[in-house]
């Protein structure tokens, strides 16, 4: 995610949205929804900076994914076995 960009699932009507990893200091909506995080690594970028904001969550079902931002979200944090945050 390049700096400043803008990832919006909180109009999601699923509840959830996965991505293999995220990278980057952008912005992540969640709104009420759940993103995935299936394969956080380095090949991917596995260090976001950024800010997840919402009432929605975090799971991180596979790999390391490392959030290093003042994140706002209010939702679960779900680290699978054998993932890392």
């Amino acid at each position: 995610m390049q700096d400043n960009a803008a990832f919006d699932i909180s109009g999601v009507t699923t509840g959830s949205s996965s991505i293999q990893s995220l990278n980057g200091a952008g912005t992540v909506a969640l709104g009420g929804n759940t993103l995935d995080i299936t394969n956080g690594n380095a090949t991917f970028g596995n260090t976001f900076s950024g800010v997840a904001s919402g009432s929605g969550g975090l799971t991180v079902s596979g790999g390391t994914e490392t959030l290093s931002g003042a994140n706002t979200y209010t939702g679960v944090t779900t680290v699978a076995s054998g993932a890392g945050l």
